[in-house]
């Protein structure tokens, strides 16, 4: 036992060296390397709006869907309100998602909810380059210690990758960078833009039941509900073909949510359901024209629901 005693010692001790040391490297050169310009550093910007944006106001909560979904110019216009868009990326995860607005949500405000379906877990690596120009955004996040690990390597790789592309100064991507969002928290930098041969992000969904998912959804709603706000639930844009390709696990979805979501749902799941044509370059995002025929859609919902009084 003590010989194992001795062996286990060090092996604490080198490891918690390393942590440490990876800690060390990666407060020292993250301030010389870090992408300002990042997509994901367009969370600060969102997450001020919120914070600033004067009431009456709606807000919508969601991935990239709404990000690449929504003209919320117009909607504000038609609305007289004041509309913050929140959506960024569905890879952060559900759970930094509703975190985020749930922390600058105001009394009277209304939140309009939009799902990627089956959003869970979000990608590490994402989620480690959100926490490099984004600290506060760790404590939104839903991570066990191994996660937490998990993003810490990912955070030492990002801070290697930087520094090789600052060395051979490589450009950011001329569609998802943070100066390409409007004041409002919409993305338009992919109109009139090349699309790709075909959306990246066709899948078959293996999912069947929603039900953790939802649960967390129910805990996010009744906590806007506590701040004195209202919330609603619309289903993402999603393309056609690959909705026909998935028909039967999203109506078995749909019905789930039907059962349970403790708000209230504008339109169908396939009111949002549009012709691939009008899609760019993701299964969930717009054109300029999607982006038109979808805003419509919703402005008609939220006039159907005499949500603050829109004339």
């Amino acid at each position: 036992m003590k010989q194992l005693v001795a062996l286990i010692k060090p092996t604490i001790l080198l490891s918690t060296l390393i942590i440490v040391t990876v800690y060390v490297i990666l407060a020292l050169t993250a301030p010389f390397i870090r992408n300002k310009s990042s997509y994901v550093a367009a969370s600060l910007d969102k997450e001020n709006r919120l914070e600033v944006a004067m009431s009456p106001r709606i807000v919508l909560v969601g991935g990239s869907n709404l990000a690449l979904g929504v003209d919320c110019q117009a909607l504000s216009k038609h609305t007289h309100v004041n509309v913050v868009n929140m959506g960024l990326h569905a890879g952060l995860g559900l759970n930094f998602i509703l975190n985020e607005a749930l922390s600058g949500v105001k009394y009277g405000d209304t939140v309009i909810l939009s799902i990627e379906y089956f959003l869970e877990d979000g990608n590490k690596k994402l989620m480690a380059q959100l926490a490099d120009v984004n600290p506060s955004a760790i404590s939104k996040m839903k991570l066990s210690l191994s996660d937490r690990l998990r993003i810490l390597v990912s955070q030492l790789q990002l801070c290697l990758s930087s520094t090789f592309y600052k060395i051979i100064n490589k450009q950011d991507d001329p569609i998802y960078y943070r100066e390409g969002f409007n004041k409002y928290g919409d993305l338009k930098t992919h109109f009139n833009q090349k699309k790709p041969t075909a959306p990246s992000g066709s899948v078959v969904f293996t999912n069947t039941d929603y039900v953790n998912g939802i649960k967390e959804i129910n805990k996010f709603i009744e906590s806007v509900k506590i701040k004195g706000a209202k919330v609603y639930f619309t289903y993402p844009a999603f393309q056609r073909s690959t909705y026909n390709l998935n028909k039967e696990k999203l109506n078995s979805l749909a019905n789930q949510y039907d059962k349970e979501l403790v708000c209230p749902i504008l339109g169908s799941m396939e009111t949002f359901v549009f012709d691939d044509k009008y899609f760019f370059d993701t299964v969930y995002h717009l054109d300029s024209i999607g982006i038109q025929k979808r805003t419509e859609i919703m402005l008609q919902l939220i006039r159907k629901a005499n949500i603050n009084n829109v004339p």
